[in-house]
């Protein structure tokens, strides 16, 4: 017995072993780079030319923004939905990050609020895979984490997703000494998805950042995605809508942000103006109205089933009556359908997804989608 608890302990300590924070070493040799600089494609973050800054509203050209909610604009400096994209043969990858603040959330893993985490695949395309996280000391608020290594030296599409929930002041990648860094593979689809939502849609409560279901949609249909989702602060603001609506290259808008607004008693006086300031921008652009995520206080207390139920049906009526008059890009879905029978597993708090329960939306979300582009 005693041997065989010896192997276990042993087993477990490699184990342990293999898990540990990847830091690269002092002596490893690495060329850094900005990827907010050629060939490395930055994406999800609309007005990054302008500003300059990981950030998912405008701060600089528009005196709107000096209107919107506090709350928005501190939220927005989350980099929820930003991905680096780029080919190298690199063998390995590394980041060296900044953050505003240490990890600070006791509901939701540092790795998907403060880390980065890596996809690949061929050149050729096919499949991405997952190919590692940042591992670091989630005390600190900046860090050199080694994401993978030991690969063999052949070109590669990289694909990297910033943290969903802290600020990322700055960020370097880092590549084998001498390493190719090659422009990425365009991608199938043209223009972007521009998603306003809640916490949900921010990313609350994945295990690492490619796991919010609207990372898995972006790598599943091959499309960029804005993620406009605004933890507790999706109310429908006038001065939102603009925001959504300035957006360039728009392929489909999703107006998903009835959790919050819906709770607040502001479902009903802001729908459809916000319908109107998008559609006055894109009279045929397809939008696709989502109620909320089912809760388990649905099951537990008749107010909150009802409650939901009204909003259910205000939002239906007005996508119906809309449509009745002339708007036929504009569409309906139940959110009742994104989680199955089964939803009260799929969340960890009661409201905020794990990785199952985003999959299950991203499996539900992605013919929606696929149709419309």
């Amino acid at each position: 017995m005693q041997k065989k608890e010896e192997i276990a302990m042993k087993n477990i300590a490699e184990m342990d072993k293999n898990m540990a924070i990847k830091k690269p070493a002092e002596s490893d040799e690495k060329d850094w780079h900005s990827p907010a600089e050629k060939p490395a494609e930055l994406s999800g973050f609309a007005f990054f030319d302008t500003d300059r800054r990981y950030c998912r509203i405008p701060f600089a050209y528009d005196k709107i923004m000096q209107k919107v909610n506090p709350n928005v604009c501190s939220l927005a400096k989350n980099p929820s939905g930003g991905q680096i994209r780029f080919i190298s043969d690199s063998s390995s990858l590394s980041v060296r990050v900044t953050l505003d603040t240490p990890a600070d959330m006791g509901h939701m893993p540092a790795t998907g609020q403060c880390g980065f985490d890596a996809y690949l695949r061929p050149v050729s395309g096919g499949e991405w895979v997952f190919a590692g996280i940042s591992r670091y000391d989630h005390t600190l608020k900046e860090y050199t984490s080694e994401i993978f290594s030991g690969l063999p030296p052949e070109n590669r599409e990289f694909l990297l997703h910033f943290p969903l929930y802290k600020e990322v002041k700055e960020v370097s990648i880092g590549l084998d000494k001498g390493a190719s860094l090659l422009p990425p593979s365009p991608r199938k689809e043209k223009g972007r998805i521009v998603w306003y939502g809640t916490s949900i849609a921010q990313g609350g409560c994945a295990a690492r950042p490619g796991m919010s279901f609207t990372n898995i949609l972006s790598r599943r249909l091959d499309v960029e995605i804005i993620n406009l989702g605004f933890s507790g602060n999706g109310l429908g603001e006038p001065e939102m809508a603009e925001i959504c609506a300035s957006v360039p290259d728009k392929r489909v808008f999703v107006m998903d942000y009835d959790a919050n607004a819906g709770a607040r008693g502001l479902l009903e006086e802001t729908l459809d103006p916000f319908l109107d300031v998008i559609r006055r921008a894109d009279p045929a652009l397809p939008i696709l109205v989502i109620s909320a995520a089912p809760v388990p206080d649905e099951k537990l207390k008749p107010e909150v089933n009802r409650n939901r139920k009204l909003r259910r049906d205000f939002q239906k009526r007005c996508v119906k009556r809309r449509r009745a008059e002339g708007d036929i890009n504009l569409h309906y879905l139940d959110g009742r359908d994104l989680w199955g029978a089964d939803y009260c597993e799929f969340a960890v708090d009661g409201v905020h997804p794990t990785d199952l329960g985003f999959y299950e939306m991203s499996k539900t979300l992605y013919p929606v989608l696929k149709n419309f582009l």
